[in-house]
């Protein structure tokens, strides 16, 4: 796999289901000039009864519009975010959970973004190597982090918004139709409508939808399914696909199975509702989960022990450790031969996400005395893709005096915070 910096970006070609495409100048433009329309309608004397009506239509289409179908398209990768054609930017920050899983003979990626978590975006890759780019790019594990949230179902506050925003839209037209004696009551009906629609929108965004949240240890269920119940992975024994719904069957310590159906209300048109390439894909994350769990998968990536060499001792302290790291640097006597990596290896160290903080920060420090010139164009990529704060600045401390005593003061306020 090529290497990528800030200069260069990778291309991926995937299948993408995004919700959130990219709002260009003409766009913002238009949504000013309508709502402009909108206010000079609703003067008393506007200059135009059309005004309000296109105030009307703007407000009322912007809000029933479909969800996207999924669309081949390419995804440009750099260190730290991803680029979609046509379509969202994603920064590896603004993830809250990622999970991979293979769907059919392709690949599937799960994104949680933190300003959507309800919907997430999949992306459908064709093969290993595309994943990897864009895991590396993102920062993300061989398996993913955190969980990630899909609404099984809109809320009915939901529905009734959509519907009375289709509704309403008559009456906007009938506001230009209609003789002027007429325009009295028409006029009153959309406001009326308007109101209607206003508390639908206001129950749709405080009343959250039904959510299943995947997890690296299991599953949340929604409350309708079982109760909001958590089913950790190893207790699931099968799982299978009839429709709109997904049954899962557990097992419990008596050696007894329960069957659990989770239901789903799809909708090829409400962007609001999942879709059933969308349950599809979460029933590939949820069986490659189970898989994982059972111990059916591929094995897992055996920690090296050179790995364990350098991860830093609990109690250690930090310039210790950090002399210790640079005594296998220079080969010091004392020292197992497992002390040894190539600087290869040292970089995939560097660069793997699943890897402890400290094992990456003493891999930064060793680069540092090996390939000093080589760590400075490239830390920065490899910053950019760690979202835990405090994991980077520990990277940054490896090599960098600065960071080094920003590390010792965030040190030491710690100790102080947890002596009693």
């Amino acid at each position: 796999m090529q290497d990528q910096s800030s200069s260069s970006r990778t291309t991926v070609e995937a299948n993408v289901f995004d919700l959130a495409p990219r709002v260009g100048l003409l766009g913002v433009l238009g949504a000013v000039a309508l709502f402009a329309a909108f206010v000079l309608g609703q003067m008393p004397h506007p200059p135009s009864p059309a005004l309000a009506a296109i105030g009307w239509l703007a407000l009322f289409a912007a809000d029933v519009r479909p969800q996207r179908r999924p669309r081949r398209t390419r995804v440009f990768c750099k260190p730290g975010s991803l680029q979609i054609a046509g379509g969202a930017k994603i920064r590896a920050r603004d993830l809250v959970g990622a999970t991979t899983a293979r769907h059919d003979d392709r690949v599937s990626l799960m994104l949680a973004h933190r300003r959507r978590q309800s919907r997430p975006i999949v992306l459908d890759l064709p093969d290993e190597a595309s994943l990897a780019t864009i895991c590396r790019a993102l920062g993300i594990g061989h398996h993913g982090f955190g969980y990630v949230d899909l609404a099984v179902a809109p809320s009915s506050y939901t529905w009734l918004r959509l519907l009375s925003a289709a509704a309403l839209v008559p009456f906007s037209l009938l506001m230009v139709a209609l003789p002027s004696d007429l325009m009295d009551l028409a006029v009153a009906l959309a406001v009326l409508g308007f109101f209607g629609w206003l508390v639908f929108l206001l129950g749709s965004v405080t009343t959250a939808s039904p959510l299943l949240r995947l997890t690296p240890g299991g599953v949340f269920l929604p409350r309708a399914s079982w109760n909001g119940a958590f089913i950790g992975f190893d207790r699931m024994e099968d799982l299978r696909r009839d429709r709109d719904r997904l049954v899962l069957t557990t097992k419990a310590q008596d050696g007894s199975t329960a069957a659990i159906p989770v239901q789903f209300r799809t909708s090829r048109w409400n962007r609001f509702a999942p879709t059933m390439d969308e349950v599809a894909h979460l029933e590939s994350q949820l069986r490659a989960a189970t898989d994982r769990a059972h111990g059916n998968a591929a094995p897992e990536r055996a920690r090296e022990a050179f790995a364990a060499v350098i991860e830093r001792a609990p109690g250690e302290p930090l310039r210790d450790w950090l002399a210790r790291v640079d005594a296998i640097a220079v080969g010091a006597q004392g020292y197992r031969s497992s002390a040894t990596a190539s600087r290869d290896e040292l970089w995939s160290l560097l660069e793997d996400p699943d890897a402890s903080p400290n094992a990456r920060a003493a891999a930064a420090r060793l680069l540092s005395r090996v390939a000093p010139d080589e760590l400075r164009v490239r830390v920065a990529d490899v910053l950019s893709t760690v979202r835990d704060e405090r994991a980077r600045v520990r990277i940054a401390a490896s090599y960098d005096e600065d960071a080094l005593h920003e590390e010792e003061q965030l040190e030491r306020a710690e100790q102080l915070k947890a002596a009693p």
